[in-house]
């Protein structure tokens, strides 16, 4: 198997799930069998309400950036959860409860990521598809979300409910339970495909510590950068080393420090050709042909291993 990972070089649209489902559609339609991972997610259900509804479906909670990346896939896959095993919801604040108390602290709140909160879903694989589910007890009522029915759905359907009221308590639920999810489904996603794709978390650089990958490929809007992975793997160790939480790195905190495969130009594209993953793909057709490149290499690396 051969993974390829996609982060973003800004924390704002860099453009990661666009490029991989054109890199994701365009190696299906050369004859490869390409998963597709988000270990980690967040989405938004005022402004990607349209997920929300998808998710209202299902009686599940995940996000728009799987959808798209599964629909790009295309054919027979996994579900949604195993995918995308840990992924947040989150809402904006309502400003109207605070016209009459602080305005001030209304700005104050909107900058932390925690009072968006109203939930987060852990997924794991052993047997089974068992799911865990982390609720802001605390913030409710300050959210614009207002779906008890799905709420009551989709705790109905969870192994565990974990009520938690500050950003310490979603820390820690963090710590004890994602990297026990993210591996667990993992290997259940390569068992089931021949390559995976994994589409990082705005610009961190290390969803999973324990993820290894052989193709690296950073985006900003406007290019595609292909990093040498072995490099990669050295810096994310190097910083590990110094003390750093791998999974608190981001883009900014290494760049300098990686080395540079090859750099392609993503032009300017429109609605209609960023939705069409067939036109999508033929655009991007220089990173998927050079994806395509390196997925041989690594399949005459592993034969030759074999061999010898």
């Amino acid at each position: 198997m051969t993974s390829i990972f996609v982060f973003g070089l800004l924390p704002e649209s860099p453009g990661k799930t666009l490029t991989s489902r054109a890199i994701v559609r365009g190696l299906i339609s050369r004859g490869l069998d390409v998963g597709v991972f988000k270990p980690r997610s967040g989405h938004n259900y005022w402004y990607q309400y349209d997920a929300f509804q998808k998710c209202k479906e299902e009686g599940q909670l995940f996000c728009q950036d799987i959808i798209e990346l599964t629909e790009a896939r295309g054919g027979d896959t996994l579900p949604y959860v195993l995918t995308n095993p840990v992924d947040a919801l989150m809402a904006p604040l309502k400003i109207e409860n605070y016209l009459e108390k602080n305005c001030n602290q209304f700005y104050l709140d909107d900058y932390h990521t925690f009072t968006h909160l109203v939930m987060e879903r852990y997924t794991f694989y052993e047997t089974d598809v068992t799911n865990t589910l982390c609720i802001n007890s605390s913030r409710m009522k300050d959210v614009l979300f207002s779906e008890p029915s799905f709420l009551k759905d989709v705790t109905s359907k969870a192994a565990r409910t974990i009520q938690i009221d500050s950003l310490e308590a979603w820390n820690q639920v963090y710590k004890d339970l994602s990297s026990k999810a993210i591996l667990s489904c993992y290997r259940k996603v390569c068992e089931k495909h021949g390559d995976i794709l994994i589409e990082g978390y705005n610009d961190a650089v290390c969803p999973e510590p324990n993820l290894n990958y052989d193709i690296i490929v950073g985006v900003a809007p406007g290019v595609a950068i292909f990093y040498e992975p072995e490099r990669f793997t050295q810096v994310l160790k190097f910083m590990r080393d110094l003390g750093r939480d791998p999974l608190s790195l981001r883009a900014e905190n290494i760049l300098e420090y990686l080395k540079t495969d090859k750099i392609f130009k993503v032009p300017s594209l429109v609605s209609r050709e960023k939705k069409d993953t067939d036109t999508l793909s033929e655009k991007l057709s220089p990173i998927v042909d050079y994806a395509e490149k390196k997925i041989e290499k690594e399949y005459q690396i592993s034969k030759n291993v074999q061999v010898n």
